[in-house]
C-alpha cells in the first residue's frame, strides 16, 4: 500500500494513482462509491478522473452523506 511519511507522524496513506496523502472524507467516499472494505484509495481528484465526472459533484456527494446522517462512513 502507498504510504507517505508526514513529519514526526507514522506514515499515512496515500492515493494510488497520484500519492497524495488521502484525509478522512476521501477514504469514505471512495468506500461508500466503489469498496466498502477497500484499504487502497483515490483521493477526490483521482477519484473524479476514475469516475469521469467533476470534483464538485464527489464534494457534493460527501456533503450529501454527510448531512443524511444515515452513513457511518460519514460521521
Amino acid at each position: 500500500m502507498p504510504r507517505v511519511q508526514v513529519q514526526g507522524k507514522e506514515s499515512v496513506k496515500a492515493c494510488i494513482s497520484c500519492g497524495k496523502e488521502i484525509l478522512g472524507d476521501e477514504s469514505a467516499i471512495y468506500r461508500k462509491l466503489v469498496n466498502k472494505l477497500a484499504e487502497k484509495f483515490l483521493c477526490i481528484p483521482c477519484l473524479a478522473k476514475h469516475f469521469n465526472c467533476k470534483e464538485a459533484y464527489i464534494h457534493g456527494l460527501i456533503k450529501h452523506f454527510r448531512e443524511s446522517g444515515v452513513c457511518a462512513l460519514f460521521k
